[in-house]
């Protein structure tokens, strides 16, 4: 038998958050395949138990939301032909900017948009970077 406990969804006030990527994996959307990322707000502590789903599409393009928030998460821009691996974006940390949003069956936090956590190093072209702590 699996016992869950029921719990109340944590609403963080619109403004900016220090994130960690928890993961991105791709999954199959209503319009078709998207990327499926987790994060992990570190910054303020006061929310560190809060984790943020966010999705993107799976698009190529330099100009794409994917490759806008892998440019941030990276610390640079990303270059053309470069090859992106998901997996190298986890534990990595960006400032995310946080908005609510009203639905039907409540209020939920959405992010619109990813800056460069500018404390953490770049990500080299062939290797993983580093980082202070937030």
């Amino acid at each position: 038998m699996t016992v869950v406990t029921a719990r109340k969804e944590i609403v963080v006030p619109v403004g900016e958050y220090g994130l960690e990527v928890v993961g991105v994996e791709e999954v199959q959307g209503n319009f078709g395949p998207q990327f499926k990322w987790v994060f992990q707000i570190s910054a303020p502590k006061q929310y560190s138990e809060k984790s943020i789903l966010a999705w993107t599409s799976t698009s190529n393009s330099l100009k794409g939301n994917f490759m806008k928030w892998v440019a941030a998460i990276y610390n640079r821009a990303v270059v053309d032909g470069e090859k992106i691996d998901t997996k190298n974006l986890s534990s990595r940390k960006v400032i995310g900017i946080i908005i609510t949003e009203e639905k039907d069956d409540g209020t939920y936090n959405k992010i619109t948009g990813l800056k460069p956590y500018k404390k953490q190093s770049p990500m080299p072209l062939d290797g993983e970077g580093t980082e202070e702590e937030f």
